[in-house]
């Protein structure tokens, strides 16, 4: 069995140690100009690797990654639940993932087919703090 090989690998710390707040705020990607955007272009890369730092135990956090191909239109994730079984009607619903325990994550998302992508992140309630590293890739 041969192991992954990773081409063009590319990290970025995109949420610095602060306070999450109500409302999901987009992570902040620094461009190669100096610049700054809350998208990152995926331009060659078909791997999404997010390092997520939650050093405080509190209410938590929820995480969602967004993917585009224009930056106009955002398309989120979607998961399947049985909305009524007997008559095999599947529901769908945006999916984000939740972090309540304190600790260090690492979420991957592969294959990435999107031009370009947004990390937002909300607190659950207080202001819990959080740090996210990206990495993308081609595999």
């Amino acid at each position: 069995m041969a192991l992954m090989e990773f081409a063009d690998r590319e990290t970025k710390t995109i949420r610095a140690s602060a306070a999450l707040t109500t409302g999901f705020v987009a992570a902040t990607f620094t461009m190669p100009n100096g610049g700054t955007a809350t998208s990152w272009n995926m331009e060659g890369a078909n791997f999404l690797a997010l390092s997520l730092a939650f050093p405080i135990a509190s209410s938590g956090f929820q995480l969602k990654v967004e993917y585009s191909d224009d930056k106009s239109a955002w398309y989120q994730d979607t998961d399947r639940t049985t909305a009524n079984p007997t008559l095999g009607i599947q529901a769908n619903k945006i999916y984000v993932d939740q972090f309540i325990a304190a600790g260090n994550y690492y979420k991957k998302y592969y294959p990435v087919v999107a031009d370009f992508v947004k990390v937002s992140a909300i607190a659950v309630a207080g202001t819990p703090v959080l740090v996210i590293k990206a990495t993308k890739a081609r595999v």
